[in-house]
């Protein structure tokens, strides 16, 4: 048996004879979630108000999963720069050389103990951001945090005419930039899309879940030049969809 989390709610329990083994359930890799019943996938997406998540078999019940937990980690990423800047904004406005010099080391260490399930407070996690700058004060060494760049990617709709070289280039630049692993890279990319693009990854490229997989398709499917004929029958079978805006149709 393995060891049992601190939040077993928010694991899956695998059992395999007397073993019993953990799951996220906010796991991004799709061969951990393949252990996992089909029954307890549907719940969880029940329990996520995922679409039609009844008639779902369990390898679409893991894509939409893995889709949900990325949109999930995004938000609370978010959520944590949005702290992150608050609390960088308040050590500025205070005399850090003075609250460096008075901090009691055993006193930080004491509030990390207090931590419960390791989530800190607010206050616990200034002393500790204190405590680093003491030490890094004490070596001469700056600390920098790195902006979050993803902004500069701009949207891709796969219309006719639109770069898809440029676009995947600035996707790759950034990537390469932030040292983003292959998992957020793709999340990133994903987040990125809208109109035709938006539609071919819910139809086709969710079922892409390794970044160069995805890649690959997405290129070969926007970087084309289509004939005359192709282009007319496009527009012909073209239909709007349910919440598209006329400009995106068009």
């Amino acid at each position: 048996m393995s060891n049992v989390p601190d939040d077993p709610e928010n694991y899956f329990e695998i059992r395999k004879g007397s073993d019993l083994n953990y799951v996220s359930r906010e796991s991004l890799e799709a061969d951990e979630l393949e252990l996992v019943s089909r029954d307890d996938l549907r719940i969880e997406a029940k329990e996520r108000d995922i679409p039609k998540w009844g008639k779902l078999e369990k390898s679409e019940l893991i894509v939409q999963l893995i889709l949900s937990s990325a949109k999930m980690i995004n938000q609370k990423l978010k959520e944590q720069r949005e702290r992150n800047a608050d609390l960088q904004e308040k050590l500025k406005e205070k005399q850090s050389e003075e609250l460096v010099d008075n901090v009691d080391e055993d006193e930080v260490a004491a509030e990390e103990d207090k931590a419960v399930g390791g989530s800190l407070t607010m206050k616990q996690i200034e002393r500790m951001m204190i405590r680093v700058i003491k030490i890094s004060n004490q070596s001469k060494q700056s600390i920098s945090i790195m902006p979050d760049m993803s902004s500069k990617i701009p949207m891709f709709a796969g219309k006719p005419g639109e770069k898809v070289d440029r676009w995947l280039e600035k996707l790759n630049s950034v990537a390469e930039h932030q040292k983003w692993d292959k998992k957020l890279k793709l999340h990133v990319a994903v987040n990125h899309l809208t109109g035709n693009a938006e539609f071919w990854q819910e139809y086709q490229g969710r079922s892409l879940i390794h970044c160069n997989a995805w890649l690959t398709k997405f290129k070969e499917t926007f970087d084309r030049t289509l004939t005359t004929r192709e282009w007319n029958r496009k527009c012909e079978e073209r239909r709007q969809r349910e919440g598209e805006s006329v400009e995106d149709f068009i």
